[in-house]
Parts: C-alpha cells; sequence; structure tokens
C-alpha cells in the first residue's frame, strides 16, 4: 500500500476530530450570548443587576459580571461580591 493512499483515512479522521473541536469550543460561547444578566457596580454607588452588555466607563460603571443565565444567578452572584457589600 502506497504512503498517500494511507494518509487520507487519517486527514479524514484530523478534519473530524478538529471540527468536533470547533464546535465544542464554540457552543458555550452561543449559549452565552443568550444569557442576560449581568452585575454592575460603582464602588461609590454600589450594585445593580442589569439585562444587556454593559459598558464599562469607569464613571457610572466601574465593574461587571457575568453573564448570568437568570436573575437570580446574577442576585447570587451579587451577594459574593466584596465591593457590592458595602
Amino acid at each position: 500500500m502506497r504512503k498517500s493512499a494511507m494518509r487520507k483515512p487519517v486527514a479524514v479522521v484530523l478534519g473530524c476530530l478538529a471540527g468536533a473541536m470547533a464546535a465544542a469550543w464554540i457552543a458555550p460561547a452561543r449559549t452565552a450570548g443568550n444569557a442576560s444578566f449581568w452585575v454592575v457596580g460603582s464602588f461609590v454607588k454600589g450594585c445593580w443587576i442589569v439585562e444587556q452588555n454593559p459598558l464599562i466607563d469607569g464613571g457610572t460603571i466601574q465593574f461587571s459580571d457575568g453573564p448570568y443565565r437568570s436573575r437570580d444567578d446574577a442576585e447570587l452572584a451579587r451577594s459574593t461580591i466584596r465591593a457590592c457589600k458595602t
């Protein structure tokens, strides 16, 4: 058997493996895009939960955490953030 004939099945297997790995990497990113809750805050004004991806401007919003799939998850996260406890 020639070496070139042997390489085609290996290339097919590697191509399928690369496709599966890409799908496994992209799937969580698509799921994260469906989440709609972020914890945002200011060290002076406290923390709150928003439903859109926040723009951290250093003024009104100084930090954010998320995204979270539900408001309950975001509220739980807010309870663990030290800056939100003041």
